[in-house]
Protein backbone atom coordinates (compact mmCIF):
# COMPACT_ATOMS: atom_id res chain seq x y z
CA UNK A 1 0.00 0.00 0.00
CA UNK A 2 2.65 2.42 0.80
CA UNK A 3 3.91 1.99 -3.08
CA UNK A 4 0.52 2.70 -4.45
CA UNK A 5 -0.37 5.67 -2.25
CA UNK A 6 3.42 7.41 -3.16
CA UNK A 7 2.73 6.61 -6.67
CA UNK A 8 -0.58 8.47 -7.12
CA UNK A 9 -0.75 12.04 -5.40
CA UNK A 10 -4.60 12.32 -6.66
CA UNK A 11 -5.51 9.05 -3.93
CA UNK A 12 -7.30 11.10 -1.32
CA UNK A 13 -9.11 7.52 0.26
CA UNK A 14 -8.39 4.26 0.72
CA UNK A 15 -11.02 1.31 1.64
CA UNK A 16 -9.57 -1.39 3.39
CA UNK A 17 -12.06 -4.32 3.12
CA UNK A 18 -13.00 -4.75 6.58
CA UNK A 19 -12.28 -3.12 9.88
CA UNK A 20 -9.43 -5.63 11.03
CA UNK A 21 -8.00 -4.47 7.83
CA UNK A 22 -7.32 -0.82 9.17
CA UNK A 23 -4.72 -1.62 11.39
CA UNK A 24 -2.53 -1.95 8.25
CA UNK A 25 -3.34 0.76 6.41
CA UNK A 26 -2.72 3.56 9.16
CA UNK A 27 0.69 2.74 9.49
CA UNK A 28 0.93 2.45 5.58
CA UNK A 29 -0.36 6.25 5.92
CA UNK A 30 2.11 7.50 8.37
CA UNK A 31 5.00 5.84 6.79
CA UNK A 32 4.07 7.54 2.99
CA UNK A 33 3.62 10.67 5.47
CA UNK A 34 -0.28 10.56 4.39
CA UNK A 35 -2.09 11.00 7.08
CA UNK A 36 -3.38 14.16 6.29
CA UNK A 37 -4.34 13.79 2.46
CA UNK A 38 -5.53 10.29 2.39
CA UNK A 39 -8.47 9.27 4.68
CA UNK A 40 -9.97 5.90 5.66
CA UNK A 41 -13.29 4.32 5.04
CA UNK A 42 -13.80 0.59 6.37
CA UNK A 43 -16.68 -1.61 6.59
CA UNK A 44 -17.76 -4.05 10.03
CA UNK A 45 -18.65 -1.59 12.44
CA UNK A 46 -15.97 -2.58 15.12
CA UNK A 47 -16.22 -0.50 18.01
CA UNK A 48 -12.36 -0.36 18.29
CA UNK A 49 -12.84 1.17 14.65
CA UNK A 50 -15.75 3.85 15.22
CA UNK A 51 -13.28 4.88 17.94
CA UNK A 52 -10.94 6.08 15.48
CA UNK A 53 -13.37 8.41 13.49
CA UNK A 54 -14.04 10.24 17.23
CA UNK A 55 -10.22 10.39 17.69
CA UNK A 56 -7.59 12.37 15.30
CA UNK A 57 -7.05 9.60 13.47
CA UNK A 58 -7.72 9.04 9.29
CA UNK A 59 -10.46 6.93 10.02
CA UNK A 60 -13.63 9.12 8.44
CA UNK A 61 -16.11 6.66 7.98
CA UNK A 62 -17.22 3.32 8.52
CA UNK A 63 -20.24 1.17 7.19
CA UNK A 64 -21.45 -1.17 9.52
CA UNK A 65 -24.28 -4.26 10.09
CA UNK A 66 -25.31 -4.97 13.24
CA UNK A 67 -24.52 -8.57 14.30
CA UNK A 68 -27.75 -8.86 16.61
CA UNK A 69 -29.87 -8.66 13.44
CA UNK A 70 -27.72 -10.94 11.26
CA UNK A 71 -28.15 -13.64 14.34
CA UNK A 72 -32.10 -13.09 14.21
CA UNK A 73 -31.66 -13.28 10.02
CA UNK A 74 -29.11 -16.33 10.36
CA UNK A 75 -32.23 -18.00 13.25
CA UNK A 76 -34.94 -16.95 10.91
CA UNK A 77 -33.37 -19.02 7.62
CA UNK A 78 -32.55 -22.06 10.14
CA UNK A 79 -36.14 -22.00 11.09
CA UNK A 80 -37.50 -21.73 7.66
CA UNK A 81 -35.96 -25.17 7.29
CA UNK A 82 -38.76 -26.68 9.53
CA UNK A 83 -41.24 -26.09 6.31
CA UNK A 84 -42.04 -22.72 6.41
CA UNK A 85 -39.59 -22.17 3.09
CA UNK A 86 -37.17 -19.23 2.65
CA UNK A 87 -37.40 -16.05 1.61
CA UNK A 88 -37.88 -15.98 -2.05
CA UNK A 89 -35.83 -13.26 -2.74
CA UNK A 90 -33.55 -14.52 0.16
CA UNK A 91 -33.72 -10.62 1.24
CA UNK A 92 -33.59 -10.73 5.09
CA UNK A 93 -32.98 -6.68 4.98
CA UNK A 94 -30.50 -6.54 7.23
CA UNK A 95 -29.84 -2.37 7.49
CA UNK A 96 -26.19 -1.28 6.88
CA UNK A 97 -25.14 2.10 8.84
CA UNK A 98 -22.68 4.62 7.79
CA UNK A 99 -21.27 6.13 10.23
CA UNK A 100 -18.99 9.32 10.70
CA UNK A 101 -18.38 12.12 13.02
CA UNK A 102 -21.95 12.99 12.29
CA UNK A 103 -23.40 10.37 13.91
CA UNK A 104 -20.73 7.77 15.36
CA UNK A 105 -21.22 9.17 19.36
CA UNK A 106 -24.74 6.92 18.34
CA UNK A 107 -22.96 3.84 18.39
CA UNK A 108 -22.00 4.76 22.49
CA UNK A 109 -19.73 6.59 23.85
CA UNK A 110 -17.30 4.63 24.13
CA UNK A 111 -18.92 2.80 21.04
CA UNK A 112 -20.38 -1.03 21.65
CA UNK A 113 -20.96 -3.60 19.07
CA UNK A 114 -24.41 -3.70 17.84
CA UNK A 115 -25.56 0.45 19.18
CA UNK A 116 -26.48 2.43 16.59
CA UNK A 117 -28.90 0.56 14.66
CA UNK A 118 -32.49 0.85 15.99
CA UNK A 119 -34.15 -1.96 17.20
CA UNK A 120 -37.27 -2.29 15.22
CA UNK A 121 -36.21 -5.34 13.15
CA UNK A 122 -36.33 -7.08 16.49
CA UNK A 123 -39.71 -6.61 17.10
CA UNK A 124 -40.43 -7.68 13.54
CA UNK A 125 -38.84 -11.30 14.40
CA UNK A 126 -40.67 -11.73 17.24
CA UNK A 127 -43.84 -10.72 15.73
CA UNK A 128 -42.94 -12.85 12.40
CA UNK A 129 -42.19 -16.24 14.50
CA UNK A 130 -45.52 -15.48 16.51
CA UNK A 131 -43.54 -14.59 19.75
CA UNK A 132 -44.75 -11.04 20.94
Amino acid sequence: MHSAIQADPDLNYVMPMYDAMVQFARPALSLAAAEDRIKIASFNGTPAILDMIEADSPVKMVVGENPAQLGYAAIDHALRLTGVGPIESGDEKVKLRIFDESNVSEAGDPPALGVGYGDEWKSGYLKLWGLE
